[in-house]
């Protein structure tokens, strides 16, 4: 039997307790912080706190109002970063009224019939010349000559050409070799430690999704 007559604001206090015992204290104040936003949103709206008065056409209109306020914060009206925008609010509240689904205190979640698209990830913008150029002005002529070392190199590799001589860089002295091994070692620890923590997000993502097969498959534990 569903319990009526339940606030958002107690329920999330419950949300939050059953959270601390499965999530990381990160994923908490994420998970809630982002419920909390919808929280005021409500209050604001005139919208019922009661959870079972809350309907698709509620989280509808909360999304809605994100897009228009990112819009009048001048911020450009592109499907893509609206997509960004909704997207931890569509996953916090999914997980929410989940749980309160399962947990007895609604029979359908209002969620059910609302979809929201991953967003992309944001493309890495290509270096232009005039970006080079700003670069170069601010490198001492030791750290000059190894970047256009490796441009060269890379260049000629991808390109079948070569650069032009008057920038062409074909061999380094001893210490910018030192200093190019170093940037290797550097580059070589960034890119490990990215794949760390890609490793760690794959293997938190699985988690949660175990966690929600838990929750879904798993009967209230108490009915009022």
């Amino acid at each position: 039997m569903v319990q009526a007559q339940i606030s958002l604001e107690w329920l999330l206090e419950g949300f939050r307790y059953d959270l601390e015992s499965t999530a990381r204290p990160k994923t908490v104040k994420y998970y809630c912080g982002e419920i909390s936003r919808f929280l005021r949103w409500v209050d604001a709206a005139g919208v019922p706190s009661d959870i079972s008065l809350l309907t698709k056409h509620h989280i509808q209109a909360f999304f809605h109002y994100l897009a228009t306020t990112h819009r009048d914060n001048g911020s450009a009206n592109e499907p893509a970063a609206i997509e960004r925008l909704r997207w931890p609010y569509y996953r916090a509240l999914q997980r929410f009224f989940r749980w309160a689904v399962n947990e007895g205190y609604l029979q359908n979640s209002p969620m059910d019939d609302i979809a929201v698209k991953a967003p992309q990830p944001a493309p890495i913008e290509p270096y232009r010349p005039e970006h080079i150029d700003r670069m170069l002005k601010v490198l001492d002529y030791d750290w000059s000559q190894i970047y256009l070392h490796i441009a060269g190199k890379t260049y000629a590799r991808h390109n079948g050409n070569q650069v032009p001589d008057d920038i062409q860089a074909e061999s380094l002295n001893d210490y910018q070799l030192r200093e190019l091994n170093r940037l290797k070692v550097w580059l070589y620890h960034k890119r490990t430690q990215v794949r760390q923590e890609k490793d760690r997000a794959d293997r938190r993502q699985k988690r949660d999704e175990v966690e929600a097969r838990r929750e879904a498959e798993q009967p209230a534990l108490f009915e009022f």
